[in-house]
């Protein structure tokens, strides 16, 4: 009886089971290459070098915010309802995005030559601004193939641009080269891009500009695009008021330290994004609880893995001088069961279209965040960083389920009045 449950279950549930799984082996696999890389990067650049590598990478992402005009919660739901218009959607959304990097690309140039003066900082800028034209621009195929939960053939192109990372920082090291490791993430974008295009082409993709298309894309993606700005500016706001009060060894700590923690978050994306399609805004709508009591069973299996393990992982990867990371990270492990929370609700509010909540939430939260690293870090004078991090993901999680809930009685409240 009970094995008659599993295999139906499967049955109902393949697509899903298989994109998670295919997911979470490049995730496992990601972890694994990503950290070798970090590893040897850290090492060759040393603690105030990589700190300032890091304050770079921050900044570059926090400035390619500027191309997320039709983001993936805009794409992937709008390619679900209407597959027929694939090509029209995906057209359209990579031109909005080519045409955001490019003035993405020019902001940072600007940035690094005019404001910058560290000159290590000016030419890590320079370098990583390259790769904004091919990330975002080129990342709607993985949409594509994201919204069809067809995801292994982007799964493998990504573990062979990682492969190509590995190479690429195994050469650093062996020639002592800062310079390759500062441009080897512009290469990498630079394959990606080529080969999602090649798989696309392959597939039967075809350029099909339409105007109408083109306009309700732009207008979806312009509701969302200052929510999104918002959210990617509150998340990488840290980094600046952490360089700016405590310097670049303290941001290489706070830096490993936030990687591990990213590592789950993405886990927790993994799972919420494959489960997105059917669960949360297809045809099989589950209930909201249910599905938040599942992603909290995976944050907590994944905050027992940090207690157990992240001393010894931080240590082996990164040496001795980061043990400081180690216990940062550990103490920041709460704010995972807060994360899993608000990108379940977070998914149906993005289904339901409620861009302006979204933008005040985020808006709110960014206000927030600069008194509270302020108070700390200015004020206080404190550089026990994690309460502002877990304070954050909580006040995150707690504004999610207020406007949710507010947003759920409003539509209660007007189908009793029908």
């Amino acid at each position: 009886m009970r094995l008659g449950l599993v295999v139906a279950f499967y049955r109902e549930y393949a697509a899903i089971i298989t994109n998670v799984s295919i997911l979470l082996f490049e995730k496992m696999v990601t972890i694994g290459l990503v950290f070798f890389c970090e590893g040897v990067i850290s090492h060759l650049l040393g603690v105030s070098l990589y700190g300032k590598w890091l304050y770079s990478l921050n900044a570059v992402i926090l400035l390619s915010s500027v191309t997320l005009i039709a983001g993936s919660e805009v794409v992937v739901p709008a390619l679900v309802r209407h597959p027929h218009l694939r090509w029209k959607i995906l057209s359209s959304v990579f031109v909005f995005r080519l045409l955001f990097a490019l003035v993405a690309l020019l902001v940072t140039l600007v940035y690094a030559n005019f404001i910058v003066a560290d000159q290590d900082v000016r030419l890590m800028l320079m370098l990583l601004a390259l790769a904004l034209i091919f990330n975002e621009p080129f990342s709607v195929i993985a949409n594509y193939y994201q919204a069809t939960t067809n995801i292994g053939v982007v799964v493998a192109i990504r573990l062979a641009i990682l492969l190509l990372r590995v190479l690429l920082v195994s050469l650093a090291f062996i020639f002592s080269s800062y310079f390759i490791i500062y441009s080897s993430r512009a290469i990498e974008a630079m394959f990606l891009a080529m080969s999602l295009s090649c798989v696309i082409y392959f597939r039967g993709g075809i350029w099909d500009w339409h105007k109408k298309v083109a306009v309700i894309m732009l207008s979806r993606g312009g509701a969302l695009w200052v929510p999104l700005m918002l959210m990617l500016i509150y998340m990488r706001i840290d980094r600046f008021f952490i360089e700016h009060y405590l310097g670049y060894e303290q941001l290489a700590m706070y830096g490993v330290a936030s990687q591990m923690l990213e590592q789950g978050v993405l886990v927790l994306g993994i799972v919420v994004q494959s489960i997105a399609p059917m669960m949360l805004y297809g045809r099989r709508v589950k209930k909201i609880h249910t599905v938040c009591l599942g992603l909290l069973l995976v944050a907590c299996i994944l905050q027992l893995m940090g207690w157990l393990w992240l001393h010894e992982i931080v240590y082996f990867i990164f040496g001795k001088d980061y043990d400081l990371a180690a216990e940062l990270a550990i103490m920041m492990l709460p704010a995972l069961s807060f994360f899993a929370v608000d990108s379940i609700l977070m998914q149906r509010l993005y289904r339901d279209k409620k861009y302006f909540l979204i933008m005040c939430k985020w808006f709110f939260l960014l206000i927030i965040s600069i008194f509270n690293h302020w108070l700390l870090l200015k004020v206080f004078r404190s550089g026990d960083i994690y309460i502002v991090y877990i304070t954050n993901a909580f006040l995150m999680m707690a504004a999610t389920m207020s406007i949710y809930f507010i947003h759920q009685y409003q539509g209660c409240v007007c189908k009793v009045v029908q």
